[in-house]
């Protein structure tokens, strides 16, 4: 794999670089940067848009607009992609800190798959990247699973572009499933996995079968991740993170990674049951194999290890761009991305 060109913002004075580097300055006025946790001190960088402007606006990072982010992906060149929810879009920062419409019309509502510049998406939220490069997101408007390829060319991959409930026994053929809000999302290895917020379900497409699968009722989920450890399937689940696996018959049962409690809200490091999460909305894995992933929690990031174990790395980066919503790594694990409602945010690990 290659290592990714990262984007980096031009024009940023060194003062604004100092505020922006964490607690690496000290001293300032105004709000008080994030802090950070044991171990080193990650570098937190506004990469595009604004925290307090939206639109949808192309352009040069500090001039671009976004409506309402949702979900982030990066490729192999470093290119990063944003579902832009207000916009109905999938938006693109290159390299060099440039944003465009990577697919679909910014402002145009529609249900239309196809070329690059006809397609029309309504309400795209979760997004991912497969091994070839392709783009998979849940456009909840209509109720499908899109696919993106690298020329920004759109195919449907699920749903049936009404909204319907679970189907009886759980399982369906890929063709006439039907979907009824898909949001969060994830790929590994042609799976897809993703949160039937309508139904209330969490779903998986295995594509040598072709086979929906409903692997049961969930509450509120913002977020799910495809561990390499064992095939497990990790979701946010209220204000916790759960996880589950199948067994030797096929049937789930509960995964190694659990922390928090789903009815009790907090903001506690700790192992397993002793966590407290506030808001969890966003995973992302650290991408080394290691099982470790990032857990987006109201206003900090979180580091979650194989063991059940939490950390808070980031505190109070709304103080920057706004609360982060999902998150996206790099493929050394060092650097990750993180949407907010109207910006993407660059954190660079010590």
């Amino acid at each position: 794999m290659r290592t990714p060109r990262l984007p980096f913002i031009r024009g940023l004075v060194p003062s604004t670089l100092c505020a922006l580097a964490l607690a690496a300055c000290g001293g300032g006025g105004g709000d008080a940067p994030p802090s950070p946790a044991p171990g080193g001190t990650p570098t937190v960088v506004p990469l595009a848009g604004s925290a307090t402007q939206s639109g949808c606006i192309d352009g040069s990072a500090a001039s671009a607009r976004f409506g309402d982010l949702q979900g982030i992906a990066i490729d192999d060149a470093g290119n990063i992609y944003v579902a832009d929810r207000g916009c109905n879009a999938l938006r693109r920062i290159d390299a060099n800190g440039t944003v465009s419409t990577f697919a679909g019309v910014m402002g145009q509502a529609g249900d239309v798959p196809g070329a690059q510049t006809i397609s029309r998406f309504t309400r795209p939220h979760g997004l991912a990247i497969d091994a070839n490069g392709s783009l998979v997101m849940s456009d909840a408007g209509t109720h499908r699973v899109l696919r993106i390829a690298t020329d920004g060319s759109v195919t449907r991959l699920l749903g049936t572009g009404r909204a319907g409930p679970l189907p009886l026994g759980g399982n369906v053929s890929s063709l006439t499933g039907a979907l009824n809000v898909p949001e969060a999302l994830a790929i590994r290895a042609g799976e897809v996995l993703f949160v039937d917020a309508g139904n209330r379900a969490l779903r998986r497409f295995e594509p040598d079968t072709r086979r929906l699968i409903t692997h049961g009722s969930v509450g509120q989920t913002d977020a799910v991740f495809l561990s390499p450890i064992a095939g497990t399937r990790v979701f946010t689940n209220g204000h916790a993170v759960s996880s589950e696996r199948d067994d030797s018959n096929g049937n789930s049962v509960a995964g190694q990674f659990a922390a928090g409690d789903v009815a009790t809200p907090g903001a506690i490091d700790g192992t397993g049951d002793a966590v407290r999460f506030t808001t969890p909305s966003g995973l992302a894995s650290d991408r080394q194999q290691r099982g470790a992933f990032y857990v987006a929690d109201a206003t900090s990031i979180r580091e979650f290890d194989e063991r059940s174990n939490v950390r808070t790395l980031l505190r109070g980066i709304d103080a920057i761009a706004g609360a982060p919503r999902a998150l996206a790594t790099t493929a050394d694990g060092q650097t990750f991305f993180f949407t907010t409602a109207t910006a993407v945010v660059r954190v660079a690990r010590p």
